[in-house]
């Protein structure tokens, strides 16, 4: 468990030391991209960080599923 915690903390701290810590947790906050951005602009972080964050893993999600799914269906 204490490995574990450990590698989190050290992937926690890549998007912090790249960014400020307001830019790095508004770019890994949960929530809809419109609210994100709202607050991102409010806040005066950089827009084009925390959209490029939010729209990262949709694509992937997006374009990666029909290639995960295809090596994984069994042929017919």
């Amino acid at each position: 468990m204490l490995i574990l915690a450990m590698l989190a903390d050290a992937v926690a701290e890549v998007p912090v030391s790249l960014a400020s810590p307001v830019k790095a947790f508004l770019a890994f906050a949960p929530g809809a991209e419109a609210e994100v951005t709202v607050l991102a602009i409010v806040s005066g972080a950089n827009l084009a960080y925390v959209v490029v964050h939010h729209l990262a893993p949709i694509l992937v999600v997006i374009l990666g599923t029909p290639l995960v799914m295809r090596s994984v269906k069994p042929r017919a």
